[in-house]
Parts: structure tokens; C-alpha cells; sequence
């Protein structure tokens, strides 16, 4: 079984991809998911997993791939003080007008900040760039 993972960025901003080959049994997990079946066992053709963030199911067959987004990241512009957030994340905090905010929702349309000493929540809706 081959993983390719896009981590997050590194401190020159590019986002590095890695890829491994796991050697696994029935029951065992790592921190994307656990082995929960392989199916014949005698000539294995596919394998069941349990994805650890969410606890989704999923059956691969031999050769086939799975893909899913598990996050976003964002770059975003702040005119009001002439700065850039690049590779902005869920959880991630920022800091506007001297106020630090932390990301609570960011998905593929829209970014969520939430700024704890006030409780206000600003909800940002993605706009394309023509």
C-alpha cells in the first residue's frame, strides 16, 4: 500500500509531498487510518480501512485510489494594514488591528475567525479572483 501525503507548508512556504510504503496487518493503525480487513486473505484484492478523523470506512480494491480533502489552506490580504496571511489553516490565529483571532472554520467558500476576548465571530465568503 502506497500513501502520498501533502503536508503542511515548511518554513520556505512550500508544501512538500511525501510518499511511503506501509507494511501492515489486520488491526494494526497509523495516524491516518487502521487496517480493519483484507479481503481474500489467502490472494488479497482489496482492504477495508477506518480513517482515524472521522471514523469513515473505506474499501480499496488492488490498484485503486482513494483521495479526500482533509483541510484547506487560505492566503488572505488585509488592506487596512497592508498584510499578508499566507497558508492559513483551521486553528491557525492571526492578528488584525492588534486583536488576534483564531480560524475556526475554513472550508473551500468561506473562513471563519473567532476572536476570543470578544466572543465575535466574522465569517469571511471566498471571492474568486476574475
Amino acid at each position: 500500500m502506497q500513501i502520498v501525503r501533502v503536508n503542511a507548508p515548511d518554513a520556505r512556504g512550500t508544501t512538500p509531498t511525501s510518499m511511503s510504503t506501509v507494511m501492515m496487518s489486520v488491526g494494526d493503525e497509523n495516524d491516518l487510518f487502521k487496517l480493519l480487513e483484507v479481503r481474500p486473505v489467502d490472494a488479497p484484492k482489496e482492504v477495508l480501512l477506518e480513517m482515524k478523523k472521522d471514523a469513515q470506512v473505506v474499501t480499496l480494491a488492488k490498484g485503486q485510489v482513494f483521495e479526500r480533502i482533509d483541510g484547506y489552506i487560505a492566503n488572505l490580504r488585509y488592506d487596512a494594514e497592508n498584510r499578508n496571511f499566507n497558508n492559513v489553516r483551521e486553528l491557525s490565529t492571526i492578528t488584525l488591528l492588534g486583536e488576534t483571532n483564531k480560524v475556526v472554520t475554513l472550508t473551500s467558500n468561506e473562513l471563519v475567525l473567532l476572536n476570543p476576548a470578544t466572543a465575535l465571530k466574522t465569517t469571511l465568503k471566498y471571492n474568486a479572483a476574475p
